[in-house]
């Protein structure tokens, strides 16, 4: 299989492991900060290993659960096992095997073989995995100098530093309580920080704090490039399991607006700036952006603005990452209308009734496949929500749309023949155009399209075939390799074909600062070949139905007493839908 397919299928398994360690980190809750169960068990080499006795020498105890069958733990266990030799004599560690057939001789046999020497057992009789790696494994358990349970973590670490980090935490002469951890903390920086003046100074000097981060293990932001072309630059471009961050301290007034702007040159989802106001998430932006601005309100009183930069997500090493950059300029302090304009510029995501992925080929047609007794074969290997299709084109043509249950920030669109990513603000408004899989390409008869959340894993699936002739060659494969009596039909009968609508509605509503409607507007929608303008009636509503298209929108007259700038261009949703503009 080539390279891009083999990263595909790392790529799903590390968006797995990154779902279910979000949901692990939900469930941990009621585990961290609270006494550990107390427990004795008896290892590999006969000894008796008891987590209250461990307590009363060692300063921590680290509980990893894991089975020999478990690819990642076996990758994890070289480099527990270099912390372990660092720290054995202050923090104890033990392995516990979930899997009911690891005996003792086939947990020693597999010690000796990996060159193991922490003690290892078996869970079988205890049962702690079943509070602690419901999620799945490898999960890791800290437990403090106090009994408590201060990191729940699933999945593999990929350094040897993720423990010996943690275990510094742990084993500080500060540490005189129990502090709980959100994840392993990342490399520590390499870099010094710079002074909060040149700071300041790089960002425009506006007229609030402008400061790093004293947290333990996070990078700087530091200055870069001079006079107009100063900005601040994220330290940790092309480091792994790390974290940049830089903090604006302001107190503001009642309808302050906090304003940057940021350019981007980074992977999509794996590493995101991450905007954040006094600990709540607002915004995050991935992929390569060129210069933006955003804007925030602000809560009356002192507030802490964070732009953090996280790569802590580490899926398979970037050849690109001498030209991953995240630099951000201009912080400013808005208020009054100026602070109302810039919030209104914010791209707004436009949400559907339903999370759906569809095909507008105009000649694919949806297709279903089953078993002997009739059931959903797609369903089955890929989830609900999962559609097929045969495209009859070598491209498929598809639009994502997703509701509003759903965190656009967490969602995107990947495919499995160019591993291209989309994030929900992109596939929002446009056509993705996916090549499809061939076997004399990739060896593959179908293309999936996955949409992922990443807390509820896949929530809408593709499955593509090229033609007839591919939608068999996959059936087949199901017959030979997972003994499926597997065979494909259309849906809804031969004639049955996956088309757009010939017409959509587009409303537009038009408002002043107050909400109240504004008549005698004109906007125009245009195609590359004409435009239609259309005016608001007197309840400041134009509306507009045509084809379905991505037109472009330009508000191209304003009532005397308005402002609003004419040269801005938007883009209609493709199916149609409502927008609306505010006027000053």
């Amino acid at each position: 299989m080539k390279r891009h397919a083999f990263l595909f299928l790392l790529t799903l398994a590390l968006i797995f492991t990154a779902a279910a360690a979000a949901a692990a980190a939900e469930g941990a809750d009621e585990y961290l900060g609270k006494p550990a169960p107390d427990f004795s068990v008896t290892t590999i080499d006969g000894e008796t290993f008891t987590l209250s006795e461990e307590l009363k020498t060692k300063k921590a105890v680290l509980i990893n659960f894991w089975a020999t069958w478990c690819g990642p733990c076996v990758g994890e266990f070289p480099y527990l096992e270099e912390a372990y030799e660092q720290y054995k004599d202050r923090v104890a560690v033990i392995a516990l095997s979930v899997e009911e057939t690891d005996t003792q001789e086939v947990m020693a046999e597999f010690a000796q073989e990996n060159a193991l020497t922490f003690p290892i057992a078996s869970d079988s009789e205890l049962g702690l995995g079943d509070h602690f790696a419901v999620y799945g494994i490898p999960t890791t358990v800290l437990v403090d100098r106090f009994g408590n349970v201060v990191l729940v973590e699933i999945g593999a670490q990929s350094r040897p530093d993720a423990f010996t980090n943690a275990f510094d935490i742990l084993l500080s002469d500060d540490y005189t309580e129990t502090v709980t951890m959100k994840g392993f903390p990342g490399r520590k920086s390499e870099k010094a920080p710079a002074s909060d003046e040149q700071l300041g100074a790089a960002v425009g000097n506006p007229p609030f704090k402008v400061t790093s981060s004293d947290a333990p293990f996070v990078w700087p932001f530091l200055p870069e490039g001079s006079g107009e072309n100063s900005c601040l630059k994220a330290s940790n471009a092309g480091q792994s399991s790390t974290v940049s961050e830089v903090l604006a301290e302001i107190d503001a007034s009642a309808g302050d607006v906090f304003a940057f702007e940021a350019k981007l040159d980074t992977d999509v989802y794996y590493e995101k700036l991450c905007l954040s106001v006094n600990g709540e998430k607002v915004r995050t932006f991935s992929g390569r952006l060129d210069w933006f601005g955003y804007a925030v309100a602000l809560a009356e009183g002192k507030n802490t603005v964070s732009l953090r930069y996280d790569r802590s997500l580490e899926y398979y090493p970037d050849e690109t990452a001498e030209d991953e950059c995240v630099l951000l300029k201009s912080f400013k302090l808005l208020k009054g209308e100026e602070g109302q304009q810039a919030l209104s510029a914010n791209p707004v995501f436009t949400f559907a009734d339903e999370t759906a992925l569809t095909v507008t080929n105009p000649d694919a047609r949806e297709v279903k496949i089953e078993n002997m007794f009739g059931d959903d074969v797609l369903l089955e290997l890929y989830g609900t929500n999962t559609k097929g299709y045969i495209v009859n084109d070598i491209l498929a043509w598809c639009v994502g749309s997703i509701s509003d249950e759903y965190d656009p920030d967490d969602v995107f669109i990947t495919e499995n023949c160019t591993d291209a990513m989309f994030t929900a603000y992109v596939f929002q408004n446009r056509l993705l155009s996916i090549p499809l899989n061939s076997p004399e390409e990739t060896g593959l008869s179908s293309t999936l399209v996955l949409m992922y959340d990443t807390l509820d894993y896949r929530i809408a699936n593709l499955v593509l075939f090229e033609n007839e002739e591919r939608a068999e060659e996959f059936c087949e494969r199901l017959r030979v390799n997972r003994g499926y009596d597997a065979h494909w039909s259309y849906v809804g009968g031969e004639d049955a074909q996956a088309q757009l609508p010939d017409s959509v509605t587009y409303t537009v509503t038009f408002t002043d600062r107050s909400g109240n409607p504004v008549p005698g507007c004109i906007i125009n929608f245009c195609t590359d070949v004409m435009c239609t303008p259309v005016r608001s009636d007197e309840n400041g509503v134009a509306v507009f139905e045509g084809a379905p298209y991505e037109y472009h929108l330009q508000v191209i007259k304003v009532p005397a007493g308005y402002n609003f700038d004419t040269k801005q261009e938007f883009t209609a949703p493709l199916l149609g839908g409502e927008i609306s503009f505010t006027l000053d």
